[in-house]
């Protein structure tokens, strides 16, 4: 109000200086002076108007290169979906809740129309894992212990990983998402992998198959295609390192899922990928692996491949159910193909699964889930080392307490044991790090102290039969951070997932 009536101030002093001194000008009445006063006070209110319209404009545009947005195409004209890297029993299981609320969401970075769709640099972002701790076990044994690829291994310090991830997509067709992997193995080397580069079609529940093609992460279980950084625990359990390999398993292929468009939905979903490679470890895996890990001392016997029947299949269903402040997914998946033994050499790996979800009226909530495996490891009759079958199981199950001040108490319980005896370095199975009877309890406490900042410490207890001591004690302490600009389109894995 002071700004209208100094401006109403203003133009008046310059009115009275641009009259003319005549008499004519003499003869103007008041009530002509009154209008003129009046006119140019209105258009001098219109011009302040507009230029609050530039500054706020102005004000907008300095935010959001202060929190790292670009904006080209306003969001209105952006009809993609947000569901960029979800598996189809994820979107089920987001329903129930919600997205991925620690690593925010804001606008696409760049989006822009182009030959009758638009596309979009939704995000990027950088998420860390770094761990220190330490074990009863070192050296080798430790190693052992802790072999999935990304747990904290060393007695010291261990960079678990630093993800890179980029999505984004060409709306109304696909969506489009990729991470690479950085970390430090236990000679000092950094090692960089591309974990997932893939293609998704955008498609609704209950219509059109949605399809995905590219590097991606086998959809077998609740935990296998979340990346170690989302994980609430510091280290993979050890039945999936056994079974889907230490780096969990993932291939280039496609597959094709169909979800129902039901509030509790079904999914299945059923894909084929490249058997080969450190990430195929029950398959054809890889002579590097077979050094490092081998399947019951078996020999690795390398083999090309001939036609479709030697790459790997999987196939997954899963069903939710919600009531009130509950969500409960169950689930089952199944793998086979060839493996290393030899040309006649066959894997078959079956999962079920089941996780529930309350939430309670002050927003905390608790969860639970697990898993169950079982591997038919059929030895090809020629393969040197003289192995029979081999036929492992075991399982996982975890409860999680997530309070509204952001923090966690959990506690895991494993298992793990099998049939067949293992052969050369670790003859007689219970001397077999990775097939002998073990057992693990691991209970931990986190605190996320920021909305992209959590800090975990975990303890371990194993018993295992190829321990010298027949039991381990390891404490660790991990840091995770993420930062990034844009909007997430990464979703929790299932129901399953998160604080």
């Amino acid at each position: 109000m002071i700004l209208r009536l100094a401006f109403g101030l203003l133009g008046a002093m310059a009115l009275g200086l641009a009259l003319p001194q005549s008499a004519k000008a003499q003869q103007i009445t008041l009530e002509e002076r009154l209008k003129q006063l009046e006119s140019y006070y209105i258009e001098l209110l219109i011009r302040n108007a507009e230029k609050d319209k530039v500054i706020d404009t102005l004000r907008h545009e300095v935010e959001a290169l202060q929190h790292g947005k670009r904006k080209i195409a306003p969001a209105a004209e952006h009809a993609g979906h947000d569901h960029g890297t979800e598996t189809a029993d994820e979107h089920a299981a987001h329903a129930a809740h919600g997205a991925d609320e620690k690593h925010g969401a804001g606008s696409d970075l760049y989006a822009v129309d182009v030959a009758g769709g638009t596309a979009r640099l939704s995000g990027i972002f950088i998420d860390t894992a770094f761990a220190a701790g330490g074990s009863s076990e070192t050296g080798g044994t430790l190693e052992q212990l802790q072999f999935g690829d990304h747990d904290p291994d060393t007695n010291g310090f261990t960079l678990r990983t630093l993800d890179v991830s980029f999505n984004g997509g060409f709306d109304p067709y696909f969506d489009a998402y990729a991470n690479v992997a950085f970390f430090i193995d236990n000679e000092g080397e950094t090692v960089v992998e591309l974990e997932e580069a893939y293609l998704q079609t955008q498609s609704e529940p209950g219509f059109i198959p949605e399809i995905r093609a590219g590097q991606f992460f086998t959809e077998f279980g609740l935990s296998n295609a979340v990346h170690i950084h989302d994980q609430t625990w510091l280290d993979q359990p050890f039945v999936l390192s056994r079974f889907l390999g230490p780096d969990g398993m993932r291939g280039q292929g496609a597959r094709v899922a169909w979800r129902s468009s039901d509030r509790d939905p079904f999914t299945v979903l059923g894909g084929v990928q490249n058997g080969f490679g450190e990430t195929q470890a029950s398959f054809r895996s890889s002579d590097e692996l077979f050094e490092e890990l081998p399947i019951g001392g078996i020999d690795f016997v390398e083999q090309d491949v001939d036609g479709i029947e030697d790459l790997t299949y999987y196939a997954r269903g899963a069903k939710q159910f919600s009531w009130d402040r509950n969500a409960v997914s169950i689930g089952t998946s199944g793998l086979f193909g060839p493996n290393a033994s030899g040309s006649d050499g066959r894997t078959i790996i079956a999962g079920l699964d089941a996780a529930f979800r309350h939430t309670f009226a002050d927003g905390s909530n608790i969860l639970f889930q697990g898993e169950f495996l079982y591997r038919d490891y059929q030895v090809d009759d020629s393969n040197p080392s003289g192995a029979g079958d081999l036929r492992d199981h075991g399982f996982y199950t975890q409860a999680a307490y997530g309070m509204t001040n952001g923090v966690t108490l959990g506690l895991r319980g494993e298992y793990g044991n099998g049939d067949g005896e293992s052969v050369g370095e670790f003859a007689g199975r219970m001397e077999d790090p990775f097939r002998s009877d073990r057992i693990r309890i691991s209970p931990l406490a986190a605190w996320d102290f920021t909305p992209f900042s959590t800090v975990t410490l975990q303890y371990n207890y194993d018993k295992a039969d190829f321990l010298q001591n027949d039991e381990a004690h390891s404490i660790w302490l991990g840091l995770n951070l993420a930062i990034g600009a844009g909007r997430r389109s990464e979703l929790s894995s299932s129901l399953a997932h998160g604080h």
